[in-house]
Formats: structure tokens, sequence, C-alpha cells
């Protein structure tokens, strides 16, 4: 399973119903379901080559960076509180899921930031390790 998907999995398992996640970077169009007020986008940033040296027996180490966004439209006619307000529940919930995560994957800020021009957002930078191992043969 790889990083993204499991951490997919524990922002699911923990989201409220008003929570649309992708766990892969979209353009985002407005939010046309009412029901879904909170977008929640997993991005991997980077993948560098770990510390270790590779062997035979644990693969290649590697570090994953990932960006986890989470979002708000601000085009769906909210006044601004309305808009602020959603956005700042919406980081605090993210902050208690994300606080289930080893110690060193995160490391307990996020940034105040905007998707796109029309959708304010927090994003959160999570790294974990991890390895390359050699391919199955088929």
């Amino acid at each position: 399973m790889s990083v993204r998907t499991a951490l997919r999995d524990l922002i699911a398992g923990h989201a409220p119903d008003t929570w649309e996640i992708y766990p892969y970077p979209l353009q985002l169009q407005p939010f046309e379901d009412a029901a879904k007020s909170v977008a929640i986008v997993i991005e991997q940033r980077t993948l560098t080559a770990g510390r270790n040296s590779p062997d035979a027996e644990n693969g290649i180490p590697v570090d994953v960076e990932l960006t986890v966004w989470v979002v708000v439209d601000a085009t769906r006619g909210d006044d601004r509180e309305q808009v602020e307000d959603g956005l700042e529940a919406a980081a605090e919930q993210m902050i208690r899921i994300l606080e289930l995560l080893p110690d060193q994957s995160w490391d307990g800020t996020a940034t105040r930031n905007q998707y796109d021009p029309q959708k304010p957002a927090y994003d959160f930078t999570i790294r974990h390790p991890g390895a390359l191992t050699q391919e199955e043969p088929k």
C-alpha cells in the first residue's frame, strides 16, 4: 500500500461526511454538492533517496513528502466570515486526525495558503520514510 493511500484511509476513517477526499492532485472545480463543503487533496511532492545504503533485504531507503490540502470554496455564496470559520474548523479537525500519525511524520505545523484564487486552504506537510524493494518476477 502506498503512503498516499494509507494517509487517505486514515483521513477517511476520521473525516466528517462533509469532506470530499482526493488522493491525488487535481484542478478543483467549484464545489457543486452542497453537502460537501471541504475538499481534502493529497499530493505527493517529493520522493528522495534515504540516508542509508540499499541492501538486498530492505531495499532502497526513500523519504516521501506529501502535502495535504484542506480546501474550502469561496465561490459558494457564503460570506467571508463563514468561509473563514469553515476553513478554521476543517483545519482544526485535520490537526486532530494528523496527531494520530507517528511523531516524525508531521511537524505540527500548517501553512495558510490558497489552492487556487477562489479556494482558501491550509496545507500540511507529511514526511514518511519507506523503501523501494526489488520487484518480484512475473
